[in-house]
């Protein structure tokens, strides 16, 4: 049988996993945000280079 400290230990310990995990998932998400503009930049850039080529 576990005892109270026990129980709040681990309960702390699961919130606090949580939040790592939120956070985790957080720089994961702006990680791709971030690579998404990129790429979003070098294919205007890309299409400006096609458009100038063209004139």
């Amino acid at each position: 049988m576990m005892s109270t400290g026990n129980l709040i230990l681990n309960s702390n310990l699961a919130s606090i996993m949580k939040m790592h995990l939120n956070i985790i998932s957080k720089s994961s998400r702006n990680r791709k945000n971030e690579n998404m503009k990129k790429q979003e930049n070098n294919l205007s850039i890309h299409l400006n280079n096609i458009k100038l080529k063209h004139l």
